[in-house]
């Protein structure tokens, strides 16, 4: 039994965090990426990132940004998305939080929701470096002196 969450761009928008972006693909389209399970240290796969992103990726997805993103518009954006990364976690599937699933079971997930509307959230890795370290120092380990990492 999966349930499609029918929320319009803005209110997706609205809930993102800023390092979130959620992309919405049309019931029956493909994804065109590469998913693989992100390891965690006891050895467990936990969650899944993006392991790839093939050509035909993007042509029916609906691309949201959170409200926060300087670069955002107040809707969707149609145009196909390029932030999209290798190594972006998958947050959310429809509203279903998938970071503590199983790899199998977010494929699995996925499969259930081909034919209906699918709403993806990705959180960008390279985004919550860059807002964790960019005005952030540390402590040089041979001097001792303080040291800019961005």
């Amino acid at each position: 039994n999966t349930s499609t969450v029918s929320s319009s761009p803005r209110s997706i928008a609205k809930s993102l965090g800023p390092s979130e972006y959620a992309l919405q693909f049309p019931a029956g389209v493909s994804l065109h990426l590469k998913l693989e399970p992100v390891v965690h240290t006891l050895g467990r796969s936990m969650g899944c990132c993006v392991a790839g992103i093939l050509p035909e990726f993007g042509k029916d997805a609906t691309y949201m940004r959170s409200k926060d993103d300087t670069n955002n518009n107040d809707s969707g954006n149609s145009s196909p998305p390029t932030c999209i990364q290798v190594n972006d976690l998958v947050v959310s599937i429809n509203g279903i939080s998938v970071l503590s699933r199983k790899h199998s079971i977010i494929i699995d997930l996925l499969h259930q929701f081909h034919n209906s509307t699918k709403t993806i959230v990705f959180r960008s890795l390279e985004k919550v470096w860059k807002s964790q370290f960019q005005s952030k120092t540390m402590r040089n380990i041979r001097s001792g002196r303080r040291v800019a990492t961005a």
